[in-house]
């Protein structure tokens, strides 16, 4: 109980960051309107839904494949990917672990300075800033797809890409969901023609994970010309027109996900 009190406390205080976030989009021109910020307090809210989902499948499992399990107990879910190595660096950092893999130091740093003020919760804090940047990289994702697609494309686009196999591993105490948001937020800004944000988000995503130097492909692949035409063309194609097919390709996504989710849960991955 104890536990479950000191999380609660921590993500009330981390609450606030929401805010900040809020005012980042607002500041930096990505959001403008009260509509916007509306539809993208949606999305947020869409994409934060999905990853309790994940949460609490993954926290199923764990009971099942390794007995009895609190589902607070974050070293016992998170045993994979090196997740339980990650959440003793937040705790204890060390620069020479930070930079190991794939791992850059600018998120195991944050989650400690952080995770220490908010009645060192540590994981805690981790967790529940991958899934604050999982939330904002979906909001940016979706501000993409409206423009390419409209209106009805965007929520359609953000559970596609949460549906995709390993991407539960975004609502993880890890780094992927950070990277993934600060990617999403970098592809926006460059969009917008923010160049100057774009570099600073690129940047971070770097310096969080070596995922993202992934970021330094974008201005290459928005200078290729046909790269916009064909993302508007594909959704016209007869064949995903067809309702049987896209319920048969989603139902084959999601099952592959959830298979992937066992075996990893599992210990097999």
């Amino acid at each position: 109980m104890g536990q479950f009190i000191g999380h609660i406390g921590g993500f009330f205080i981390l609450a606030a960051a929401v805010m900040i976030v809020g005012i980042f989009f607002w500041e930096s021109g990505l959001v403008k309107d009260k509509r916007s910020v509306i539809s993208a307090g949606k999305t947020a809210a869409f994409a934060a839904a999905i990853g309790l989902v994940y949460y609490f499948f993954m926290a199923y499992l764990r009971n099942i494949f390794g007995g009895q399990t609190n589902f607070f107990d974050f070293k016992k879910i998170f045993a994979f990917f090196g997740t339980d190595k990650l959440l003793g660096l937040y705790q204890t950092p060390s620069f020479k672990e930070s930079v190991s893999g794939l791992n850059m130091p600018l998120f195991i740093y944050l989650a400690h300075f952080v995770g220490g003020a908010v009645f060192k919760q540590y994981a805690g804090t981790a967790l529940f800033l991958n899934f604050l940047a999982a939330a904002g990289g979906a909001v940016c994702i979706s501000r993409l797809a409206r423009d390419f697609y409209g209106d009805k494309g965007k929520d359609t686009a953000v559970f596609v890409i949460f549906s995709l196999p390993f991407a539960f591993a975004l609502f993880t105490p890890a780094c992927f969901g950070i990277v993934f948001g600060l990617a999403a937020a970098a592809a926006y800004a460059l969009y917008k023609k923010k160049t100057v944000l774009y570099a600073v988000l690129a940047a971070a995503a770097i310096l969080t994970s070596k995922l993202g130097l992934l970021t330094l492909l974008f201005p290459l692949i928005a200078k290729i010309p046909a790269a916009a035409d064909l993302a508007q063309r594909v959704p016209k194609f007869k064949v995903f027109k067809n309702p049987y097919f896209r319920l048969g390709i989603l139902l084959f996504v999601l099952t592959l996900n959830g298979f992937i989710i066992m075996l990893t849960m599992g210990g097999a991955l």
